[in-house]
Order: structure tokens, then C-alpha cells, then sequence
């Protein structure tokens, strides 16, 4: 703990300088777009239901870590020599034992030398482990089955991970996502330079989302990938912001602050049919190749980068209700959302959308592949999209939508 105090202490965290969403500037998207509670509610009213919110969703994380468990738990190698877990087979690997064999060898697993353990320890801490893990596997397979039926029925994502934790969970698919979207916003002359970019809950690769790989030390993908796309466009080698409410992601930018390079690890499911523009931008990704850490499965490739460790900060900041307190000149010319605001509910993503239009600069942009509800009273618009498809077998798709201030 000590340590982990010392880490937060030495980085330059922007906490002094977070305030609550200012009331006069979401009066608007009150009357506009909040529940009938709330369309009325005073300064004072709108405070308290803010403060309720930032515990609710900073104790969404906890949830979160729990999910990331059960993933480890399905898909993890370092802990055991067992096959991993297929969500097409579930039902029949359970049945013949493979379940409990595997949640065997993660509690009987040291977590010497191995963070995703210790953490998964930390989690367990003071609980019957093994029945309080299965649980845990119940509610994370019937949440997925409720949020399939949901987006099934709205053909969206909107709403459906409104109440679910939020995972830190990453992967370099939505990184290419936002380099394309790069490229085609600067294709038209929207965006001349970058000097500094901000990144809301960029993650942490505790078990990967696209397959769930974890023989590789913990590391975070998005600020190394955003401020190397936009190198590499020649927009500038801009300052790198993190907008986070992990105590984990903050602890790890921290580490940041001692090292002039890092590196991350590239493994690649060679059985998912990767598109050749996805398949290029993961062959280039990064200024420097280096040997990767060898993958202990079939069916993966693997490469690793390494990379110069950027001008990096970080603030504690729930989007939804706090802002930075931003001069003129320290706001943003980019600000980047993946994979997060779909944890909210539209009004809540409004409430977001307000805050990020303040910390940027006129003109600047964020991308984000959601689409938000953009509130008239809110100085931000939406200036076009990209449509990215990542694999043609099966068909992933994403749309990277860019609002401009």
C-alpha cells in the first residue's frame, strides 16, 4: 500500500485542478435531455444527484474487476496448463469438469511474480473463494446473454452497459479505429496539429478483450497508440493527458514516470480474420520492433513494440461530472473515448459530452465510437465518422464519430 501511495505521489496528478460540472453550463441539457426529476433541478439539486452518481460509478469499477477475474479464470495460461474455456462450448466443458479444474489451479496459483494474480488475490481476500467465484461466473454469463438480447432488440449498444460494471479490459483493434478516423479528419483539413491529447479510461490489459491472452505483464495500449498515430500523421508529438477514475490505471501511468521507453506486447488469434488494413496497421504499430514475449498457444503470433514514453499525466476525473479547470492555452486539440461511454446512459453521456467540450480548444475534436446525444445548448457538433471494419470472418465493425468543438 505504501508503495502503491508513493506511485500517485510521484506523478504530476491533475486533481487540484478538477471541478464539478459547473451548473450554468448544463442548464441547457437539463431542460433538454434529463429524466423529469431532474428537468427542474436547482444547483443544489443537480450537486447532490452528481455526488450520488460519481460513488455509483466509481463502485461500478469493483464490478468491473470481477468480470476481469472470470475472464481470466476462462481464458488465462499462466496459472494453468489446462485448455482455455470457449463460450461456444461452455456448456459442454463445464460438464466435463474443465470449469473446476481450471478454478482449482487459479486458487491454487501462486501470485509470486504474476500481478493479474495478486490482484485476483486482493479480490478474494476475506471470502470463500471458490463459491464466490462461480457466482461471479453465473452473473458475468447471464449478463452477457441479457445484453445480447438487448442490443439484438435496439440494434445498438446504447443503454445495454448502462448499469453493468466498467472493465478496464483493452485491445488494439479500437486503435486503429481512431487512426483511421485520424487520417480522414486531416484528409479533409480539419486538424493541423496536435499538442495536447487527452485519453478518457484508456485501460488496462489485465485479460484482453478480443482474446484473451495474459503471458505478458500488465500494460496500458491507447496514450503509446494516439500520440504515435499522430506522430506518424506529422500533426505534432503532443502531451498525453489520462481522464481516469481507476486507482489502477492512475498507479500504472505513474510507473511511467521513471522510464524512457515501453514496451507492449502484440499477440494476434491468427484463427480471427483480420482485415489486410487492420492486419497492416498491427505489423506497423510502433516506432521500434522488438522480440516479443513467445506465446505459449497455438494459433497466435505475436510481436512486440517499443516505444519513447511520451510527456504523460494523469487526473482522477469522473467524465460524467467533473471537468478540468483548463486556461485557454492547456486545453485540448484531441480527446479520445473508446470503449467507455457506453457505460452510460444518454443523459449521462451528455452530461460527458458537456464536460470534454469544456476542456477542449475551438475546433479541436473528440472521437469516440459512440455516438452521443449532442445537447443544442452544448458548443460541440458532429463533423462526420469513420466506418472501420476489423474482420470480414465474423464481421466486426465500428464507427468512430467526431464531434468538434
Amino acid at each position: 500500500m505504501r508503495a502503491f501511495l508513493l506511485l500517485l505521489l510521484a506523478l504530476p496528478v491533475l486533481a487540484a485542478d478538477r471541478v464539478a460540472t459547473p451548473y450554468e453550463s448544463i442548464r441547457g441539457v437539463l431542460q433538454e435531455l434529463a429524466p423529469p426529476e431532474l428537468k427542474s433541478a436547482d444547483a443544489r439539486a443537480f450537486a447532490a444527484w452528481a455526488k450520488d452518481k460519481d460513488s455509483a460509478i466509481r463502485a461500478r469499477l469493483h464490478q468491473g474487476d470481477l468480470d476481469s477475474m472470470v475472464n481470466l479464470l476462462f481464458y488465462g495460461t499462466s496459472f494453468t496448463a489446462l485448455p482455455r474455456m470457449t463460450l461456444e462450448n461452455f456448456a459442454a466443458e463445464t460438464r466435463a469438469g474443465l470449469l473446476r479444474a481450471r478454478l482449482d489451479d487459479l486458487l491454487k496459483a501462486s501470485p509470486v511474480g504474476n500481478e493479474r494474480l495478486g490482484f485476483v488475490k486482493t479480490l478474494l481476500a476475506g471470502k470463500d473463494a471458490g463459491p464466490f467465484v462461480l457466482d461471479n461466473v453465473q452473473r458475468v454469463l447471464k449478463e452477457k446473454i441479457e445484453i445480447n438480447a438487448q442490443i439484438a432488440q435496439q440494434d445498438s449498444a446504447a443503454n445495454a452497459f448502462s448499469t453493468r460494471g466498467v472493465s478496464l479490459d483493452t485491445t488494439i483493434l479500437p486503435n486503429y479505429a481512431v487512426d483511421v478516423a485520424l487520417r480522414e479528419i486531416q484528409a479533409r483539413g480539419l486538424l493541423r496539429s496536435v499538442a495536447r491529447a487527452a485519453i478518457i479510461g484508456p485501460g488496462l490489459d489485465f485479460i484482453d478483450k478480443e482474446a484473451g491472452f495474459d503471458f505478458y505483464p500488465l500494460q496500458t495500449l491507447q496514450p503509446f497508440a494516439v500520440h504515435d498515430s499522430v506522430r506518424r500523421l506529422g500533426l505534432g508529438t503532443p502531451s498525453v493527458t489520462i481522464l481516469d477514475i481507476s486507482p489502477r490505471v492512475i498507479a500504472h501511468i505513474a510507473t511511467l514516470r521513471t522510464r524512457t521507453s515501453y514496451t507492449i506486447q502484440l499477440p494476434r488469434d491468427t484463427t480471427r480474420s483480420w482485415t489486410p488494413a487492420a492486419l497492416e496497421y498491427w505489423k506497423t504499430f510502433g516506432p521500434e520492433a522488438v522480440d516479443p514475449i513467445p506465446a505459449p498457444l497455438k494459433n497466435v503470433e505475436t510481436r512486440a513494440a517499443r516505444f519513447p514514453v511520451p510527456a504523460i499525466d494523469a487526473a482522477d476525473l469522473n467524465i460524467v461530472g467533473q471537468q478540468l479547470r483548463l486556461k485557454p492555452e492547456e486545453k485540448f486539440d484531441l480527446i479520445v473515448a473508446t470503449n467507455i461511454l457506453v457505460y452510460y446512459n444518454p443523459f449521462e453521456q451528455a452530461l460527458a459530452l458537456a464536460n470534454i467540450a469544456a476542456m477542449l480548444k475551438p475546433g479541436g475534436f473528440l472521437l469516440s465510437n459512440d455516438q452521443l446525444p449532442v445537447a443544442p445548448s452544448v458548443p460541440i457538433r458532429l463533423a462526420g465518422q469513420s466506418a472501420v471494419t476489423y474482420s470480414e470472418q465474423p464481421l466486426t465493425l465500428d464507427t468512430v464519430y467526431w464531434y468538434q468543438r
